[in-house]
């Protein structure tokens, strides 16, 4: 069976978990977090090892940064313009197993920890194709096409958070759910494949639906459901290749990056 990869930028935890054994061992970790890394994990067994961290905290340029982990290296830091940013440049050579370990930042007396998770990975890389001339792709924006799950329409946290069906701007409560009820549809209607518009976060406070103002690249906008649905549609169209429906791109972020 193929696996087809969707086109993402962020979105490289969904496939964290392919089978590598660990003979490392773990050493103990703080669980503590800093405001916000990003990626916020990674995965072993990439054929390019460099890897650079955002880190985002208050102060974080007046601290010190050390890693102590098998095969991972700290070759660079660099200071951004606010004193609230740095950018850590990593190597995770190929030999390095999954685990955690602390990030540690130090100034003086202050040792503030981030634990950094990197994973297994769920296939191959080299085993994914890609689509040509034979597939059919359809074009999905998901908040227009299927409401599955009515308890994610409104989520009062975000900026948006009315739907009304009357309004071209406003948000009708399409999701994951709706697409993955409507797999058979898709399928008979002779696509090979579906491209949803972006999946992740939104929070803006209004014409949002399309996807395509995106907040967080490491968050699936709860409006549309979770992770593990987004998981359990992809999953959904693998099981489907013999009929040769297939995931295409399915976070394309088409109006962000050229990749």
């Amino acid at each position: 069976m193929k696996n087809v990869l969707p086109v993402v930028i962020v979105f490289l935890f969904f496939s964290c978990n392919r089978e590598r054994k660990n003979t490392a061992i773990q050493k103990p970790v703080a669980n503590t977090f800093l405001e916000k890394v990003e990626p916020p994990n990674w995965c072993v067994g990439f054929n390019n090892t460099n890897l650079q961290l955002l880190i985002k905290e208050d102060r974080i340029t007046n601290y010190q940064v050390k890693i102590d982990y098998s095969g991972v290296t700290l070759k660079n830091v660099h200071k951004a313009d606010s004193p609230n940013y740095l950018f850590l440049d990593l190597v995770v050579d190929n030999n390095t197993q999954p685990g955690k370990f602390d990030i540690v930042f130090t100034q003086d007396t202050i040792v503030k920890k981030h634990t950094y998770e990197l994973k297994q990975r769920d296939f191959n890389g080299e085993d994914i194709v890609g689509f040509n001339s034979s597939d059919a792709i359809y074009l999905i924006t998901p908040d227009r096409f299927a409401n599955g799950d009515h308890s994610n329409d409104i989520i009062d946290d975000l900026k948006e958070n009315k739907i009304d069906r009357t309004h071209n701007y406003k948000r009708r409560g399409g999701d994951i759910r709706g697409i993955i009820n409507h797999l058979d549809y898709i399928e008979n209607l002779g696509f090979t494949g579906i491209w949803p518009t972006p999946l992740l976060i939104n929070d803006m406070p209004e014409s949002s639906y399309h996807g395509y103002a995106i907040t967080d690249y490491y968050q699936v906008d709860p409006r549309f459901g979770s992770l593990d649905e987004y998981k359990e549609l992809s999953s959904e169209l693998r099981k489907r290749d013999k009929l040769e429906l297939k995931e295409k791109g399915s976070l394309i972020l088409t109006s962000k990056i050229d990749s």
